[in-house]
């Protein structure tokens, strides 16, 4: 992830996107505000990931702990549907 965060820079990106999970399922805070330091200045986005952790509330607190700019999420749903309900 390092390599491609220098590739990213390297070419000109705005941003990059990814997100860390420990093998418990949290966020993984350490490795995460690593490469969000290393990103820099670029914007950095926290993926999906956040949507398969068990503490929804918690990980969005780590995740802005990180230094992360933003979040995607589906809500804790397993799709982002753009479909109108009715």
């Amino acid at each position: 992830m390092r390599d491609d965060i220098a590739c990213a820079a390297d070419e000109g990106a705005d941003g990059v996107v990814f997100g860390l999970l420990t093998p418990e399922g949290s966020v993984d805070v350490e490795n995460t505000g690593l490469l969000t330091s290393l990103a820099a200045p670029m914007e950095v986005t926290f993926h999906r990931a956040l949507d398969m952790t068990s503490d929804m509330e918690t990980a969005l607190d780590d995740v802005a702990r990180t230094g992360a700019n933003r979040v995607l999420t589906s809500g804790g749903a397993n799709t982002a549907s753009l479909e109108a309900n009715g």
